[in-house]
């Protein structure tokens, strides 16, 4: 997070650490099994999960998404990976954890 936004601060921008750690979302994802193996995987969200009423639901249509906030995130993505393809970020790896007996790996 620091290495991302070290390079997006000269835009003015910034990300934040996921709000929701509880959750565990990276790991309830296949991001994490990803970046075992060494696949750049994110987790990046375009609302606030605990706030929009229709994450989720059967209200979750594209008529509720706020798109303009999807288009700023993509962009910010857009703008900091610029500088993990030229090598100025570099950033680390998640240490895998061990398999579980049902044989997931987180």
């Amino acid at each position: 997070m620091t290495l991302i936004n070290n390079y997006l601060e000269p835009e003015g921008i910034k990300v934040h650490a996921d709000p929701y750690p509880d959750q565990r979302l990276f790991y309830r994802s296949d991001n994490a099994s990803l970046a075992k193996f060494g696949v750049p995987a994110h987790s990046f969200s375009t609302t606030q999960l605990d706030k929009d009423i229709h994450y989720h639901q059967v209200t979750d249509d594209v008529s509720t998404l706020n798109l303009e906030s999807m288009n700023n995130v993509v962009n910010t993505i857009k703008l900091f990976s610029e500088g993990i393809n030229d090598g100025t970020i570099t950033p680390s790896r998640i240490e895998p954890k061990p398999e579980q007996a049902s044989g997931k790996i987180y």
